[in-house]
């Protein structure tokens, strides 16, 4: 399946309220209104998440891959199946 996200590497802002690639913004971190208290740690933590995302992905396939084509490795181990499933969602056009 072809990726078409913005290629990483992905930073946050120094508010961590942006998440950016080449200084163009990818997305807008926001706050939800309906909690009654700001964790500005979850908040930062988010936003870090979401900008790790192109490696976490890239990395999830290598290791897919390797796996794939290493003795002893089934396509039907439960974490291997997890994995190629989060990698699905990721690349996914839903």
């Amino acid at each position: 399946m072809k990726t078409t996200h913005t290629p990483g590497p992905w930073a946050t802002n120094q508010l961590y309220s942006k998440v950016l690639a080449d200084d163009k913004e990818i997305c807008e971190v926001g706050v939800n209104s309906h909690v009654e208290e700001f964790n500005y740690e979850e908040y930062k933590a988010n936003a870090k998440l979401i900008a790790a995302a192109p490696e976490l992905l890239e990395a999830l396939q290598n290791l897919v891959e390797k796996c794939l084509h290493t003795d002893g490795y089934s396509q039907k181990v439960d974490e291997l199946y997890h994995a190629q499933q989060a990698i699905q969602k990721a690349k996914s056009n839903l």
